[in-house]
C-alpha cells in the first residue's frame, strides 16, 4: 500500500503518492483529499503537475517518469490555496530507482532513421501533440488491448544501441504481436480531430 503524507493542514486530509519508491518509465499517481475547495499545483522532479477532480473533495494527478531518468533523489512538491486566501507547500524528496528493463542486441538501421536532423522535428511534432491537456476526460472504463492476443515483439523502455553509437537509447512504445488478418481495435473511444482545411495552391 502506498503511503499517506499528512500535510498538516486542516482542510487536506491527505496525500497519497503510488508507487513508492519511483520506477524509471512508470507512472506516478499522485491523489490529494480535501475537506473543502482548492487549487493544486505541484512539480515532481522537473514535470509540473497537472490535477483534476471528478469527485468532490478527491484531486488527482498523472504524471510519467522518463525511461531514461537518472536513478536517485527527486524533489516533489505542492501547493494547495483555498478560497479564503490560505495557502499551505508541502516538499519533500522521493526516491526513484532504475527500472526492469529488457537489452536488444546492437540494431544496424539506415542511418538516415537516426539522424538527429531528422529525428528532432519528429520529436518534436509528437511531443507537441502528447503535451495537451484537457479538463474534459474524453473516455470511460479501463484501456483495453488493441490486439486479439496478448503477445509483443518488444517492449516500452527496452534498452537500444544503433549503428556501433553507444549511446543508449530506448523504445518508446509497445509492439503487439496480434496475428496475421486479426482487427486492431481503438484501445478506447476518443475524438475525431477537427478536420484540415484543404491547401490552397499557388
Amino acid at each position: 500500500q502506498s503511503p499517506t503524507i499528512n500535510l498538516f493542514a486542516p482542510e487536506l486530509s491527505s496525500v497519497t503518492i503510488s508507487p513508492l519508491p519511483l520506477e524509471q518509465g512508470s507512472t506516478a499517481s499522485i491523489i490529494v483529499n480535501s475537506e473543502s475547495p482548492v487549487s493544486l499545483t505541484g512539480f515532481l522532479d522537473t514535470y509540473p503537475l497537472k490535477f483534476f477532480s471528478e469527485t468532490p473533495g478527491k484531486y488527482f494527478s498523472l504524471q510519467g517518469i522518463h525511461a531514461l531518468s537518472e536513478p536517485g533523489l527527486k524533489d516533489f512538491s505542492i501547493t494547495a490555496e483555498f478560497e479564503d486566501g490560505q495557502s499551505v507547500t508541502y516538499s519533500q524528496v522521493l526516491y526513484l530507482m532504475p527500472g526492469n528493463f529488457d537489452q536488444d542486441p546492437p540494431l544496424v538501421v539506415d542511418p538516415k532513421t537516426v539522424d538527429p536532423e531528422v529525428t528532432k522535428p519528429e520529436n518534436e511534432l509528437v511531443n507537441t501533440l502528447i503535451s495537451q491537456i484537457t479538463p474534459t476526460r474524453f473516455w470511460q472504463g479501463a484501456f483495453t488491448s488493441p490486439a486479439v492476443y496478448q503477445e509483443y515483439n518488444s517492449l516500452y523502455g527496452t534498452r537500444r544501441m544503433y549503428n556501433d553509437d553507444p549511446t543508449i537509447t530506448f523504445h518508446t512504445g509497445v509492439d503487439f504481436a496480434g496475428g496475421l488478418h486479426l482487427p486492431i481495435v481503438a484501445p478506447a473511444a476518443g475524438r475525431r480531430p477537427a478536420a484540415r482545411p484543404p491547401a490552397r495552391r499557388s
